[in-house]
């Protein structure tokens, strides 16, 4: 081979690999990127009888709700997990189940069995507690809007979520409002009328909250396909984005 030749491609070759081995260099200088924020989630029970399990009481659902916010992605140690129930049928208050759980989660070994414990322990103590002040206390009313809006409300105030930080909103309902007028009529309005009454309802504000309702077909209430259709156009227009499911699993 031509020794001006050799000598290029041995000076090519060398530049290369000093590209290669500041490219390294630079990855491994390079910070890691930062850990996203724990991930807060809310769940809102219904407390009217169409959503009782037969014996008056809705602990069970709650549990179960309780079981699945630990377990949705991005819920770890620093997470929050806050209880709210539906409003009374007076003054359409929507009082907190109680303070927020701190959620036990670290990755690797033993440490990670003992969060699982505490996790357990924790969602006794929500289901506990749940049989103690709220079982029997179901109501003959649905102000579903106003405790759906305010459970969003007191998220975005307490939590600031947004599409950096999301959280997560769980409601166990089967979305048969009685209280708030305009989705009272929209609820029951058909074909033509009910596209134009959905039309004029005013959505919530969702900013960085994911909404998944589940037990839409657990209701006590006989539903027929009409109502069914109109529950399901009424609540993807007041909750945009909003995932529905017929039960909690």
């Amino acid at each position: 081979m031509d020794r001006t030749l050799s000598l290029t491609l041995l000076a090519m070759f060398g530049a290369f690999a000093v590209a290669a081995a500041a490219g390294a260099a630079f990855a491994v200088m390079r910070p890691p990127a930062p850990e996203p924020a724990p991930r807060n989630v809310a769940i809102l029970l219904d407390r009217s009888d169409s959503m009782e399990d037969g014996r008056g009481s809705s602990c069970p659902a709650l549990e179960l709700l309780t079981r699945r916010a630990f377990g949705i992605d991005g819920v770890r140690t620093g997470s929050n997990v806050r209880v709210f129930l539906s409003g009374d049928a007076v003054g359409q208050r929507m009082p907190v189940f109680g303070p927020a759980i701190q959620v036990p989660r670290r990755e690797g070994g033993e440490m990670e069995g003992m969060d699982r414990m505490l996790q357990g322990a924790a969602i006794r103590a929500v289901r506990e507690h749940c049989e103690t002040n709220v079982s029997g206390l179901q109501l003959k009313r649905s102000p579903l809007y106003s405790s759906i809006s305010g459970a969003v409300d007191t998220m975005h105030t307490d939590w600031r979520c947004s599409e950096a930080e999301p959280c997560t909103l769980l409601v166990r309902s089967d979305l048969q409002e009685t209280e708030h007028k305009s989705v009272i009529a929209a609820l029951r309005a058909r074909d033509k009328k009910l596209s134009a009454l959905v039309d004029a309802l005013p959505a919530l504000d969702l900013t960085g909250i994911d909404v998944k309702v589940c037990g839409t077909g657990e209701s006590t209430e006989k539903i027929d396909e009409a109502r069914a259709t109109a529950t399901d156009a009424v609540w993807r227009r007041v909750l945009p984005g909003v995932e529905v499911s017929p039960v909690c699993l």
